[in-house]
This record gives structure tokens, sequence and C-alpha cells, in this order.
């Protein structure tokens, strides 16, 4: 035997010298191509040159077959002891078993159906098993670059059970139908190939490199595959656990399934084509990677928990579904009909993008759910959306982002931002059909600031849609603060039918702006005591409340509506139950804001402002209450232009121990049905009207202080150049002042009040014609003018006119209130003062006319002071007496001479004509002019008289010409 063979393993670098120096060896065969052997009959061999081979090598021999090709069949029960060969093919019919194989040559082929049992395989460059079945103890590649290939073909099944690299690399293709591999020790470094068909079974591996392609190619491994590779075109791989650690990893058109946990050790994966992987669970490795799923039908799944490391791209149908997504150091693209499919919590510590088309779908996401983490979902571009089954936190415990835009749609259930104390979410919805629809299942809805910072952008024609009844809330707990901004025409917040809460019990805050809308059912604004407000500013920015809107609910509120901004509130309180300084503001033209309900300032003890400026208008259908709530304090301000219209009445006043204050100033307006200001014995209620053309307007009652029991101080004051207007009655009760001070009082025809007091002030005017009820008081410099030119004033009460004081009554005719003015008081009338009588109209009276100017009830006392004759030249005489029927009359002693003209009237007499008319009072001349810097020249249609009136008619053509009196 020889001696190189004693250690039952050859070193391959002293092949060829063992081979030189064992030539003339007894035992040393060699067969050249061409020769076969029958090795059941050692004494048949045929072939040239060979006549000292007489047999084949027994168990116990060494053997060599050096040069080749050639086939060798062995068939029976046939052993080798030590086998070297070169590139021979073993057709194996029976059974063959080698203790030591050195297959140095390439390739070295073993067929057939029969067995061939290896203990140790010293493996050269190629060795094919093409059918049959193989055992193999130990398998040692000898080869490095390139590796020992070993090669299963067809059918073939081969069964090993450790491999030795220590000497080389190893690489194992596997292909045919049926062909199988299977190695019973864990798979340390190497290549396997597998083709259609092939199969390779193996415990485990550890940095392999996997290439798995065609129909039935199959890579079984009953515990851990870590390695990476290629699976192709109907290729698969199972395995109990995949770790992914090497170069790369393609999944294109094959399966890899992981029955148990998957982890990536910064290799990057490709699955297209329909590629798949599944796995239970994904945890992450120790690097970075990318995971691309491209592809219709081309998949990543997961049935439990997906947490990887490194970031995945799908798109173009790829799918990545898991139960559930912990996404703590990768990134997420999902685009051109990508989708991502959680069926549970997708939580997100890193970046999401679903664009351009992307999909994504959850149970529930939660960006940033780690104090110390940055998570941000983006979807953006047509047809992207995100399909959010249960709840959407934005921020939950750290700093978390939310990106609608370019048309990107986002749907969930309840919702909320910067969600935990010292958390930060923040939202935008930018862009036309980018929208967010929130539906929840129970109540809740959207937070905005639960216990920490939550802030929404909604822009440029974005929409928020709040589906399902349900609260939107901003700022819940005591150090939280929500902020909503909606910007843009077209953006809008849509929480009907929900409600909506700024500042629970921290902060809120939210800025309408240029077109941007806010619709709720209900809101509730300011339930803290921190700043919260809300802002609507800006041409067409709309805030609508369906129902009620309470600004102040316990805490503080501010509302303002600016530069054109609208509201549509039904009910608006403000400062309900509670001491802050709560404030509604309406300010520049044609802001306006409207409801069909009341508007109440200062609700249950509590304290409210609402504030009217420049032009803006208030128009609550059903009325005005301003502090009537016991202990209560309200403010109406309204000033600069701006008018507050109501069909319903206003109440200023009547709570116990409440405070009620209205102002109307600098050109503002009120207009209501009925206005009514009380206080009761502990309360205080002021109106006043100061500057330059404030009125108030009353279609019907006016009343000022209770009618019976005990009352507060209740005042009301018309100063300098205001207008306070009664259609009906103006009525003055217990402890009620009405103080003209420079303003004119207007009053219509109405019922009969109980007694109160009418105070006309230095300055003041009382006119009109109508009811006054109560006791009048003109005090010095106040002025009483019955009539609109003119007309009568019934004083249902007494009236004392003062030193200083002026009746001014107008004349303009000899018919009593139609003619000329007249005063009637049902009681006593204590004249003083200077009694004025103004001839208008070109009115002057003839000798013996008597003009019943004053008729009292009650008795007239005293005289007036002086007599003021005003329309007349000088010369006048007139006798005024007032007799025991309480009547003050004048008679003319002479005829009077007017020096005013009477007042033109042009109106249209037909389609075709126009009248012109005057007072027929005295000899006029009407004369015409193209312009007023033309020629004058008379008319010279002459006057008829109607009535008491002289009308001339002219062609429509001459209604665009000047007339004048002369």
């Amino acid at each position: 035997m020889n001696p190189c063979f004693s250690g039952r393993r050859l070193l391959a670098s002293a092949t060829l010298a063992w081979m030189v120096a064992t030539a003339a060896h007894a035992a040393f065969f060699s067969w050249e191509e061409g020769v076969s052997g029958n090795f059941t009959d050692p004494q048949r061999w045929h072939g040239p040159d060979f006549p000292m081979h007489t047999r084949f090598p027994g168990a116990g021999d060494d053997a060599s077959i050096s040069r080749g090709p050639l086939t060798v069949t062995i068939s029976g029960a046939q052993a080798t002891r030590e086998l070297v060969v070169s590139q021979p093919t073993f057709r194996i019919l029976g059974s063959y078993t080698v203790t030591s194989l050195f297959s140095q040559g390439s390739p070295f082929t073993v067929t057939g159906d029969g067995r061939f049992q290896v203990t140790l395989w010293q493996m050269g460059s190629e060795n094919i098993v093409d059918g049959g079945n193989a055992g193999i103890t130990t398998l040692q590649p000898l080869g490095a670059s390139p590796p020992s290939i070993l090669a299963v073909r067809n059918g073939a099944q081969v069964r090993s059970e450790s491999l030795d690299l220590s000497r080389g690399a190893f690489r194992a293709v596997v292909s045919g139908g049926g062909a199988t591999w299977t190695h019973a020790a864990a798979l340390p470094f190497c290549e396997l190939v597998l083709r259609s068909n092939g199969r390779v079974e193996v415990p485990s591996t550890e940095g392999v490199f996997a290439d798995v392609e065609g129909g039935g190619a199959l890579l079984t491994v009953s515990g851990r595959f870590a390695g990476y590779g290629r699976v192709a075109r109907g290729g698969r791989i199972e395995s109990h656990e995949g770790l992914l650690a090497g170069q790369s990893m393609t999944l294109d058109g094959g399966a890899w399934a992981v029955r148990g946990l998957y982890v990536n050790q910064g290799v990057d994966l490709a699955i297209r084509n329909g590629g798949a992987l599944s796995a239970d669970t994904v945890q992450p490795g120790d690097f970075s990677s990318v995971t691309t799923i491209e592809g219709s039908g081309s998949r990543f799944e997961v049935g439990g928990l997906l947490r990887p490391l490194g970031g995945f791209q799908i798109r173009q149908g790829g799918r990545l579904s898991a139960g559930s997504f912990e996404m703590d150091l990768g990134g997420v693209l999902a685009e051109r009909e990508g989708v991502v499919d959680v069926a549970g919590d997708l939580f997100a510590n890193n970046g999401m993008n679903v664009l351009d088309g992307g999909v994504l779908r959850a149970g529930a996401v939660f960006l940033a759910d780690d104090a110390n983490r940055f998570g941000m979902l983006r979807v953006g571009g047509p047809e992207s959306r995100a399909e959010i089954r249960g709840a959407l936190a934005v921020g939950q415990s750290g700093e978390g982002e939310l990106r609608v835009d370019r048309g990107g749609r986002v749907s969930s259930g309840t919702a909320g931002l910067g969600v935990f104390a010292g958390a930060k979410g923040r939202v935008s919805l930018d862009g036309a059909r980018s929208q967010w629809i929130i539906n929840p299942s129970s109540g809740g809805a959207l937070l905005l600031g639960g216990g920490g910072f939550g802030e929404m952008s909604v822009v440029a024609g974005g929409r928020l849609q709040a589906a399902g009844a349900g609260q939107v809330i901003l700022g819940r707990d005591a150090a939280a603060e929500g902020r909503l901004f909606v910007r843009g025409f077209g953006s809008a917040a849509d929480f009907k039918p929900g409600s909506v809460i700024v500042g629970q019990r921290g902060r809120g805050w939210v800025e309408l702006e240029n077109g941007g809308e806010l619709l709720a059912d209900t809101l509730r604004l300011g339930m803290s005591p921190a700043d919260n407000r809300i802002l609507v500013n800006g041409e067409d920015a709309v805030l609508g409340v369906l129902n009620e809107a309470v600004v102040g609910d316990g805490g503080l509120g501010t509302l303002a509506w600016r530069g054109g901004a609208q509201g549509v509130v039904k009910r608006l309180a403000i400062g309900r139950a509670s001491t802050a300084d709560n404030r509604v503001t309406l300010d520049g033209a044609g802001t306006r804001v409207s409801g069909s309900g009341r508007m109440d300032v200062g609700e249950f003890e509590g304290r409210g402002t609402l504030e009217l400026r420049n032009t803006a208008e208030a128009l609550p259908a059903a009325g005005l209450s301003v502090g009537i709530y016991d202990r209560s304090r309200g403010t109406l301000l309204v000033e600069g232009g701006a008018s507050l219209s109501t069909p319903g009445d206003v109440i200023l006043g009547g709570g116990d121990a409440s405070q009620a204050t209205a102002t109307i100033r600098q050109g503002g307006t009120l207009d209501a049905l009925d206005f009514l200001v009380f206080a009761r014995a502990n309360g205080v209620a002021t109106a006043s009207l100061s500057e330059s053309f404030a009125a108030l307007f009353v279609a019907r009652d006016f009343q000022v202080g209770f009618a019976r029991g005990p009352a507060g101080p209740t005042r009301v004051v018309a100063g300098p150049d205001s207008l306070v207007q009664v259609g009906s009655t103006l009525r003055v009760g217990r402890n009620g002042r009405f103080h003209a001070d420079g303003g004119r009082v207007v009053v219509g025809a109405a019922n009969t009040p109980p007694p109160g007091v009418v105070r006309v002030g230095g300055g003041g005017l009382l006119t009109g014609s109508g009811l006054v009820q109560g006791v009048v008081e003109v005090l010095a410099g106040g002025r009483v003018s019955p009539g609109s030119s003119p007309g009568a004033i019934t004083v249902q009460g007494s009236i004392t006119f003062a030193t200083g004081s002026r009746l001014e009554m107008d004349l303009a005719g000899t018919t009593p209130v139609i003619g000329y003015d007249v005063l009637h008081v049902t009681g006593a009338v204590a004249l003083g003062g200077t009694l004025v009588l103004n001839f208008t109209e070109g009115f002057a009276p003839r000798e013996g006319q008597t003009f019943g100017l004053l008729v009292c009830d009650g008795g007239i006392q005293g005289a007036v002071a002086a007599v003021e004759v005003a329309g007349l030249t000088p010369g006048f005489e007139y006798t005024l007496t007032a007799d025991g029927l309480g009547r003050l009359t004048l008679r003319a002693d002479n005829d009077g001479h007017s020096t005013t003209i009477p007042t033109l009237h042009i109106t249209a007499a037909t389609a075709v004509e126009v009248a012109i008319s005057w007072a027929a009072n005295g000899t006029w001349t009407l004369e015409s002019a193209p312009s007023l810097a033309g020629a004058w020249s008379p008319v010279t249609q002459s006057p008829r008289r109607v009535a008491d009136q002289f009308v001339v008619t002219l062609p429509a053509s001459q209604s665009t010409a000047f007339f004048r009196l002369r």
C-alpha cells in the first residue's frame, strides 16, 4: 500500500508528485479513454496496453484514475479505500463505497441509478452527481477561486453530513426533476445554485449565497437561513428564520418564506416581478438596508411584527404587508401604486412617504411614539392615499409630522397631534384636493395638543373634514397647546356635525384667513384661563357654527372677525360663567356675522364684551342680550359706522347685581324691534350714543327702567349729533333716565306707557311723530320739535320746559299736524324757555288765521319766556293765548311775508312725464336751466293746484334739467 494514503487524507498540492512516484506500484490502476470495466468480475478488463490490470481495486486498496475522460460502469457492491480521479464518469448501477475520494480533474461525474457512498470527498473544480443516490460524510472542497463545485442533477439524491471549508471554497449546483441535496449540518459560507426542480435541504446556513431560479427550485432550511443571493422565476426558499447578511438579495419572481423571525443585517433586498418574502416577525439588524418591492404581485408579507432597521421602496403594484409595524431607524417610500398594508398598529419614528399613487393602509398610525424621536408621514400627489381604520397620532410622545399635499388623501378614525406631555405634532394640508377625513367610531375626533403641542395648517385649498360626530379639542391638558390655521380660498376645516373646543384646559388658537373656513355644530372657545383665541381675517374667511358658539366658557376666550370676514353662528354667547375678559370683535368693511338665534353677552355670572367697528355688521335674527343674568357683566360697543341689526329685541341689563353697558358712537348703528334697558336694585344698566351720527333705531318699543318693583340706576344718553328713533313708544320706568344730551330723539305713534322720565338735556333734541310715555324734562339748551316737518308728538304724561329750553314748532300751512306742528300732552305742561315759530315752505299767515300749537289735557302752568319768529319778514304781529282748556293758540294779527322758498319735489307722473310740485304758498315762478351754471328761464307751463300743492307736468326728457322757484 502506498504510504501516502496511510493517513487517509491526500494533500492537493502533492497530488502530481504522488502519482509519478507510484506509477509502477502494483496497486496503481489507470484506465484510458474508452475503457469500461465490470467490477463484479475482476478478470474481465478490456482495453489496450493494460495487461497488468487483472482486477478492480478492492476495499483495502488505493487506486488512481489519472487519465481520461473515460466511463467506468460499476455494478454490484464495490468498495475502495483511497481513490484519486481526474475526469472519469462513474456509472453506478449497484453500489460503490469509497473511504477517501480525491477528485482532482474536471469534471468528475457520478451517474446511474445506484448508490455512491463517500466518507471523505476532497473535491476538485467540478463534481457531478447525475441521477442515483450519493451519501457523503464530509465534503472538503479544494478549489478557492473558482470554488469547488458539487452539481446534483436530474433526480439525483445527495446526502452529506459536514462541509469542511478549511482548504477551499464550495458551490453546490442542484437542478433537474427531483434533484436533491440534503446536508445534515449547518451550512457555512458557500454558494448554492438551484435551478428548475432542484432542491436543497439544510438545517441552517451561515453566510451562504443562494441563487434559486425556476419553477420547483426549492431551498429548505429547517433553522435559520443566514446569507444573501437571488431567487427568481418561481424559485423558492423556505426557512424557519431568516437573516440577510452579505451583499444583496433579489427576489425576482421568486419567493422566500420565513416561518419565524426575519432580520436584515444591512443587505439591500429587491423584490420584483411577482417576487415575495413572507415572515412571521421582522426585527432590526445592526446595519441599515434598503428593501425595494416593485411590480404587480411583488410583496413583502409579515404575519406579526415588522420592525426593520432599513428603508422600504414600494412601487408599481408592489406590496408591503404586516400584522403590525414599528419603524424606528428606517424609512418607507410607497409610490406609483405601491401599497403598505398594516393590519394592526404602525409606529413610525422615522420618515414614511406615500407619493404619486402610493397607498398606505393601517389599523392605526402613531408618529413618534418615542419621546426622543421624530416620525413623519407624507401623502402627496394624485391618487396617493393613507387609509387608517383607527387612530392617527402625529407626535405621540416625540415630534411627529403629517404632510398631505398635491391632492393626497388621508382618512382615519380618532386623531391626535402632540398627544402626551412634551410631544409635538404638526399637520399640513396643502393644495386643492389635499384632504384628511376623520371618521371616529366613538365620541372623540381630533385632538390638537393633548398633553403637548399640536399644530395644523390647511392652506391653498386643502380640506380637513370630521365626517362623524365627535369632539375636536385644541389644548386638552393644562400644559398643552393646540393651533389650527386655515388659509386661502377653498381651504376648509369642516367639523360638522361635531363640536369644537378651543382651549379645554390648555391653550387653543385658531386663525382663518383669506377664504379659509371652519364649520362646526357647536363651538367652545376658552374653557381654560389661558389666552385662547380665534381670528377670522380677510375676505371670504368664514366661521360657521350650526348651533351654539360660546366664547369664554368658564375660562378666557377672544374671537375676532376682521377685514371682510364672515360668520354664520346660530347662537353666540360671550362670557359664560367666566370672570375673564371675554371678547368678540367685528372689525372692517364687509365683515359680517349673522345667525338665526340670539347673541348673549355675559351669561351665568360671566363677563363678556361685543365690539363692532369700522362698518362691520352683526345680524342676530333672534335678538341680543347684554348682562341679563344675575351677577353677569356685559358690554356692547358699536362704533365707526358699524351696525348691529336684529328683527328681535335688544335687552340691556336686568340681572340681579348685573352690570350692562351699551355704547354707540362715531356713526355706529343699532337697529332692533324693541330696546329694553333694565337694572335691578343691585345692578346698573347704561346705554349711550355719542359722537358723529351714532344712531339707535327701535322699530317698536324703547323702554328704560322697570315698570314696577325695585330698580337700580338705568340711564340712556343720546349725545351730540346722535339719533334715537323709536317707531312706537319710548317708555321711561322706575329709576330710569333718558337724557338727550345733544342728540335727536324721534318717536313714532304708540300706546299708553307707565310713567317715567325723558330728559332732554342741553343740545339734545326730541323730535318726530309719535308717542312719548313718561315725565318729559326739557333742560336748558334742550329742544323739542314735534313732527317731521310738520307733525305731532303726544306725551303721555307731563312735560316741563326749563329756562333756556326751546319748543320749536314748524308752520307750513293752516291744517293741524299736516300744515303745522302740534304738541299733545295728556298731563300737565309747565311752560318756560323759548317758543320758536318756524315758518317754512314759503308759508306766510294771513291776518286772523289761528294755530293750536299745544293741547294739554292736564292744564298749562307758567308761560313761555320768549318767542322767536323765523321764516317771515320783520313786522309780523301775533297773539299767543293759553286758555283754561289747556290750549296754547297762535293768532296772526296781520299778514306775514315769507322769506323761505318752498321745497321742490320731482316725481314720475307717467312713463313719459315727470311732475314738479311745491307747497301752495305765495306767488312763485318756476324756472329751469340746463346746468347750474347755465341761463335760467321761466317754465312756460302754468302750475295747477292739487290740494295744498302747485303741480307742473313736463316731458320726462326734461327731468335732467335743474329747477328753482323765484
